[in-house]
């Protein structure tokens, strides 16, 4: 997992603007539905476009959660993961997320979809939950339906990422501060339950990229042989479970 550096505010309002101005007001255009009509307008154009020109550039094509490498809209695993659910449907809801204090993760961002459209948003340049930039990330189809509407800190918002996960060389991953974090040995934390991270195949995953990094090895390079002697080294007994 890594900080995803959300600066392309600009590029995906310009994508849902547009919408939002033609929607709004309109009878069909209710807080159930806004997301469904917006995914059509244009035949889905500008869904496509936050998906490609904003959304996996700034997260440099990987899943917001497991890194799988993710190519464009049209690849299975290009699914738009919303941080703050849309089941979210009160202001207590919004606020559990607001209090993480991320940037763009607060209300001059951010207001519940009903008060957007029926004119109760408290800040102007807010946009609905189920529209707006800074609650939009790509997941992978498996991570996203993982996740579904549970509660789960948005790790990837966070500037220093890079010090509170922590991987064995298993491949097995550990956030250093998760709220319930107890046992200073324990790899099941609630965050990594809830989206699978620890799941066989990418514990299998890291474990050969980080074998190969230790070991000044270009993964890219290799011959099929000496590839899989590569992989059976940093795998060990644990090559048991993917066969």
């Amino acid at each position: 997992m890594e900080f995803i550096d959300k600066t392309r505010e600009a590029d995906a309002n310009a994508t849902i603007d547009p919408f939002l101005r033609q929607a709004v007001g309109q009878p069909t255009c209710n807080a159930n539905s806004i997301y469904e009509e917006w995914r059509r307008f244009n035949n889905g154009h500008d869904k496509n476009r936050m998906i490609d020109d904003v959304l996996l550039v700034e997260q440099t094509h990987r899943c917001c959660y497991c890194m799988k490498r993710i190519e464009d809209h049209e690849d299975k695993d290009a699914t738009i993961e919303h941080i703050i659910p849309q089941s979210v449907q009160t202001q207590e809801g919004l606020d559990k997320y607001f209090k993480l204090r991320y940037n763009g993760l607060n209300e001059d961002s951010i207001c519940l979809t009903e008060d957007y459209l029926n004119g109760r948003a408290t800040k102007p340049s807010a946009y609905p939950h189920k529209l707006a930039y800074h609650n939009f990330a790509i997941a992978c189809e498996k991570c996203n339906s993982l996740r579904g509407n549970k509660y789960v800190e948005p790790l990837f918002l966070k500037n220093n990422i890079a010090e509170e996960i922590r991987y064995n060389d298993a491949g097995e991953m550990r956030w250093m501060n998760d709220p319930v974090y107890t046992d200073s040995n324990a790899f099941d934390l609630p965050l990594v339950e809830k989206i699978d991270l620890n799941r066989p195949l990418l514990k299998a995953v890291r474990a050969i990229w980080f074998y190969a990094k230790k070991s000044n090895i270009s993964l890219k390079t290799l011959s099929p042989g000496d590839r899989d002697e590569i992989i059976y080294n940093a795998l060990g007994t644990a090559m048991l479970i993917l066969t």
